[in-house]
């Protein structure tokens, strides 16, 4: 397996389901041609019945299929004997997702189209339960109505269709993308090579707006702020993210006014998604430092007092 791909495997197996994996993997159906319905953020607080994402979709052979999605990351990223049977479980989850019909009237010919349900988690099955589970399947599905994501085959898929199509296309990138990764959590670090990172992406895609390019693009500045947020909360530092995908934001935003581009409703929406990611950090950076910044002088002293110099980046 490629340096890469490593990479990219240990990444995927940290994501949990909720935000984490949920927000990259619409992103990933996205760019490989899939229509999205329904995702797990809007229905968010209902029952989902074993369709976290809804999608149409073509197959390797050119087939079209009602596309459900279930996701599981983790502590239920592998399957075992234990969550293979319990409630809200894998087999659970998966008999909902078959049995629950959905409807869609607004999309032609979506209710007559055959479903597949793909089961998603980052994980791998254990061979005490995979007996079990591949007999259910071969009983309850005919041939093609259900697939298994694991981490093996979402591995091949990120890497394929987002990091080496989207971010890791050029050495300078990687070699940023990696220095950033492994330097984020130095306390005298001033993330230089992030801000490379960002700015190679705007000079390279330039004034093109529309197609592949555009495309591109934002999908690399999505996959950056994943990427950035999730090692920060791994380090239990939200500082690097704060600074980090502030930068990303700005820059971007800057490239956007600079070919008068602020009022294309195509730009903003993608725009507007990075604004989300960006916002969804903030809440989190606010609330963890909220009880510190409530004290006298507990952010910030123009004295410098020794506390500042050392608890701040401890406390963050």
């Amino acid at each position: 397996m490629r340096s890469d791909n490593i990479f990219i495997r240990e990444y995927i197996e940290t994501l949990k389901e909720d935000r984490e994996l949920d927000a990259l993997f619409p992103l990933l159906l996205s760019v490989m041609g899939f229509r999205i319905v329904t995702t797990a953020k809007e229905s968010k607080g209902q029952n989902q019945y074993g369709k976290d994402i809804i999608a149409v979709g073509k197959d390797g052979e050119g087939k079209e299929w009602r596309y459900y999605f279930e996701l599981k990351g983790q502590k239920d990223k592998d399957i075992t004997d234990k969550n293979y049977s319990i409630s809200d479980g894998v087999r659970e989850s998966i008999v909902a997702a078959k049995d629950t019909a959905f409807s869609d009237r607004s999309i032609p010919g979506f209710d007559t189209l055959p479903v597949k349900i793909i089961f998603v988690h980052p994980g791998t099955v254990k061979m005490s339960v995979r007996p079990t589970l591949d007999g259910f399947i071969a009983k309850e599905f005919k041939e093609g109505e259900f697939e298994r994501w694991d981490i093996y085959k979402l591995t091949d898929l990120f890497s394929e269709h987002l990091f080496n199509e989207y971010l890791l296309t050029d050495e300078q990138s990687v070699r940023y993308f990696k220095r950033t990764l492994a330097l984020l959590d130095e306390p005298e670090y001033k993330f230089i090579d992030f801000k490379n990172l960002v700015d190679i992406q705007i000079e390279k895609i330039g004034d093109r707006f529309t197609g592949r390019e555009f495309q591109k693009f934002f999908a690399t500045q999505h996959l950056l702020c994943h990427v950035i947020h999730r090692y920060a909360k791994d380090a239990d530092n939200l500082e690097p993210a704060k600074v980090c995908l502030t930068y990303l934001l700005l820059k971007t935003w800057a490239w956007i006014l600079r070919f008068k581009k602020e009022n294309d409703t195509k730009v903003r929406r993608e725009f507007d998604k990075l604004v989300g990611v960006h916002y969804l950090m903030l809440v989190e950076y606010f609330q963890k430092t909220l009880s510190l910044a409530s004290e006298y002088n507990g952010l910030f002293s123009p004295g410098g007092q020794y506390f500042e110099r050392v608890g701040y980046h401890l406390s963050i």
